[in-house]
């Protein structure tokens, strides 16, 4: 896929960039609550490091396609981001928007964050901050099929190999099985859109 971590700032225009933050932000938005974002929960056990956090979906090859009328405003985003990294998107699998809140404990050290890939078919990750906030996005030197061989990974020492801050109109762009990380803000609302795309 690629090997370099691709930060795309301004991706898009100021006003598109207003446009997807007052979308992903309405009072109507249905949000589901998620009790961990970056993995599947067994038996409802929920550890003392996993963060909660909330869930909308609006695209899935699973659910047919589109599952969300933001799907119009959000799916063009993708293009535009693509395109300026010099990708042509040939499939796309999911479209989701995740929010994540101040943690009622600390937050725990890196060691303890989940780290994972989103899907175990080669892809690209593309992220796009919707709004300003805290909570860095980390990703690792470590390769899924190459060092590990898990989805999720919690617990594990891994090498950092970038920090992303949020930032809205920033699009990330990296390859899928790279591990990486979620953190919470220290104040207000984290909202990420997350594209999972092969090109």
């Amino acid at each position: 896929m690629i090997n370099n971590i691709i930060i795309l700032d301004d991706v898009v225009s100021v006003p598109y960039q207003d446009a997807i933050e007052a979308a992903v932000m309405a009072p109507d938005l249905p949000w589901y609550y998620k009790p961990v974002l970056t993995k599947p929960v067994k038996n409802e056990i929920v550890q003392d490091n996993d963060s909660p956090g909330w869930f909308h979906g609006f695209f899935s090859t699973d659910d047919g396609g589109p599952t969300s009328p933001l799907s119009s405003i959000l799916l063009p985003l993708m293009y535009e981001g693509l395109g300026k990294a010099g990708h042509y998107p040939k499939n796309y699998f999911n479209g989701r928007l995740f929010m994540m809140q101040p943690r009622f404990k600390n937050s725990p050290d890196i060691d303890n964050w989940i780290w994972h890939i989103d899907k175990k078919i080669k892809h690209l990750v593309c992220l796009y901050y919707a709004n300003n906030s805290s909570g860095p996005t980390i990703i690792s030197d470590a390769i899924y099929g190459k060092n590990k061989f898990d989805q999720f990974l919690e617990n594990v020492d891994l090498p950092v190999l970038q920090k992303i801050e949020p930032k809205k109109g920033r699009m990330v762009i990296f390859d899928g099985y790279r591990y990486h990380a979620a953190s919470n803000p220290e104040t207000g609302r984290r909202i990420v859109i997350n594209f999972n795309v092969a090109i």
